[in-house]
């Protein structure tokens, strides 16, 4: 919001500046509940899979075997919400940015037309 105050000043009014920001706020919240939801529940299956495969176990090798398969797809399912959510912020600033220009643009319109109603 700053860049977008910057770029804009004044043409950036409060109003929509706090509506822009509101928005954006809601937006990347939703964006790391879904990101962190989907690892939970990647987690909690991957948890039972692991119960399930260790109630099989005959030796203790095969436990090991089980533990380190399970460490490995824990650490495989955290590079994926790690590369989801860079994934998703890039997407984000981008829409964001489209928000603010989209946001001023129609501003100044709306503004351009009261001034051509006014005699």
């Amino acid at each position: 919001m700053e860049t977008a105050q910057y770029g804009y000043g004044s043409d950036l009014r409060p109003s929509d500046k706090k509506r822009l920001e509101k928005k954006l706020k809601a937006d990347s919240d939703h964006i790391i509940n879904k990101a962190y939801g989907d690892l939970s529940i990647t987690n909690k299956k991957l948890e039972k899979e692991h119960e399930e495969l260790l109630f099989l176990c005959n030796t203790d090798d095969d436990v090991k075997a089980v533990n380190e398969e399970f460490e490995e797809k824990k650490k495989a399912a955290v590079e994926t919400f790690k590369q989801t959510l860079s994934d998703s912020v890039d997407d984000f600033v981008k829409l964001a940015e489209e928000d603010v220009v989209r946001t001023v643009e129609t501003q100044k319109k709306e503004q351009q037309k009261k001034v051509l109603r006014i005699p």
